[in-house]
């Protein structure tokens, strides 16, 4: 039988040493309880569940404390997770089993080792997951990246020698995110006044204003210059008379991001002379930044194709214009003949 109290020796429920450490003890059939206000708080037993194998280490988590082996069962493979020099969360050795994974920090996340992913894993972030691509041989793939390839779905031509027109450019191949102008408004004049385009249908608003104008009858191109309602504009030349059709359109590409784009572009022209001079240019918010010259051999069709990498601020845009200084340009149509290819490369 257990003494309720003791100074020294054995079978005893609380023993303090003389000027010493105070015990509490039991039979290891029996509990001891912890209560406050006849409230049990805690037993002995659980209190030995805590520290089991001889662990010290407790962590917190719900409401709930865990031990080193419960974190590392939790965590798998043996890792150990605890609390580095007193505030820092490490985690070694950490093995997923499958299931979601996160974390979240108002700070920076530095990794002092390669990251590596499973073959042909995926990086990306809450609203693109599958940003980049990573296949088993090792090729990358973005899905969200720049790009976009355009061309005409009409056959275009330039009636005045030598003049340089924007390449009506109308449809794409893609577009991946949006960043080509292919618009095209069209109609037919109803009303002559100089320098103006009428049409009670035109539907024109102020965002056409720095198009181009192609008079489709007689094929020559000016631009808008102002609005003035739905049914009228401003142009800077005076091309248009009643009953004549038109096409206003931007053939433009805009940059979302600042970066390097790769810029292609292909112009056929299907009828010329022997030594025609043939030009395309490509421009960045209306300056030229490329443009080859052809020297035609012969009077069949010539492509002048041009290609460079040109750096871009955010909403600066690009277009693309072409002439025969020689004689009336005919460009074909179809994504195979006048044509061009924009992508970001860094």
């Amino acid at each position: 039988m257990h003494r309720a109290l003791a100074l020294d020796g054995t079978n005893y429920a609380i023993k303090q040493l003389n000027l010493g450490d105070t015990y509490l003890n039991c039979s290891n059939t029996k509990q001891i309880y912890f209560r406050r206000n006849n409230a049990t708080i805690t037993t002995l037993d659980e209190l030995d569940d805590l520290t089991d194998g001889g662990e010290t280490a407790l962590h917190i988590h719900d409401n709930r404390y865990y031990t080193e082996a419960e974190v590392d069962a939790l965590i798998g493979g043996g890792g150990a997770g605890h609390l580095h020099d007193g505030d820092t969360l490490q985690m070694d050795g950490i093995n997923s089993d499958g299931g979601a994974f996160s974390f979240s920090t108002t700070g920076a996340v530095t990794f002092n080792q390669n990251v590596k992913i499973p073959d042909a894993g995926n990086v990306g972030s809450a609203s693109d997951p599958d940003a980049v691509a990573i296949s088993a041989d090792g090729i990358l793939s973005f899905s969200g990246q720049s790009g976009c390839k355009a061309y005409s779905s009409l056959l275009q031509l330039i009636a005045n020698v030598g003049e340089l027109v924007l390449l009506h450019l109308d449809t794409t191949d893609f577009d991946i995110q949006n960043e080509f102008n292919g618009t095209v408004v069209s109609g037919t004049a109803d009303a002559t006044e100089a320098n103006k385009l009428h049409d009670a249908d035109g539907g024109f608003t102020a965002g056409l204003v720095g198009a181009w104008v192609w008079n489709t009858t007689d094929d020559t191109y000016t631009t808008v210059v102002g609005f003035v309602d739905s049914g009228e504009l401003n142009l800077t030349d005076d091309i248009m008379v009643s009953g004549e059709g038109y096409r206003i359109y931007f053939s433009r590409f805009t940059a979302i991001e600042d970066g390097q784009y790769l810029v292609c572009t292909a112009v056929k022209f299907a009828v010329g002379a022997d030594q025609d001079r043939l030009y395309s240019y490509t421009a960045i918010n209306g300056v030229n930044q490329i443009s080859p010259k052809l020297v035609a051999s012969g009077d069949g069709q010539q492509i002048v194709i041009s290609v460079g990498v040109l750096s871009l601020n955010a909403n600066d845009y690009i277009d693309f214009s072409a002439k025969n200084s020689d004689a009336a340009a005919v460009l074909p149509a179809g994504n195979t003949h006048t044509w061009i290819s924009i992508t970001k490369i860094a």
